[in-house]
């Protein structure tokens, strides 16, 4: 998971269960990935990839996140890794 290669908090949600939630980060498909910022008191969607596109997600997180600095892999050994799933 690209959870284990970045820094950040990655939060999985069921729109069904949070409708409000969805409503506020404008998801209208899915599966969508959002990278939310704090602002006013309130997140803020500043990018999404909608669709189940690994590569359009690995390029939303990595141009968001910093690598995480306690795992040596690259992201070559995450694609490996990846690469049956």
């Amino acid at each position: 998971a690209l959870s284990g290669f970045y820094e950040g908090t990655f939060l999985k949600m069921d729109v069904d269960e949070c409708p409000d939630s969805a409503d506020d980060a404008a998801i209208q498909a899915l599966p969508t990935l959002c990278v939310m910022v704090p602002s006013e008191g309130k997140w803020e969607v500043i990018a999404r990839a909608v669709g189940a596109n690994r590569r359009d997600w690995e390029n939303l997180v990595a141009t968001h996140s910093m690598p995480r600095q306690a795992d040596s892999r690259s992201s070559n050994e995450y694609n490996e890794s990846e690469k049956d799933k």
